[in-house]
């Protein structure tokens, strides 16, 4: 299962910042690749640590993970 099938089933049991992440995951999973953790934030208007708690729900252990999924 790909990441972005995960998050789109598990996108109603998301925070409201958590969902803001997930959209853009779902919507542009490939921009979202070459993402830094702040570029990312600051896109998606949510801070650096929901990113990182985002990354972490998913099992990854580092932004890099997520972005080889």
């Amino acid at each position: 299962m790909s990441i972005v099938s995960t998050v789109e089933e598990q996108y109603p049991t998301l925070s409201r910042q958590e969902r803001k992440v997930a959209l853009k995951v779902i919507q542009s999973p490939k921009e979202v690749q070459k993402m830094t953790i702040s570029s990312l934030a600051k896109t998606v208007d949510v801070s650096n640590a929901t990113i990182t708690r985002f990354v972490k729900k998913w099992a990854a252990q580092t932004f890099t993970t997520l972005n080889s999924s």
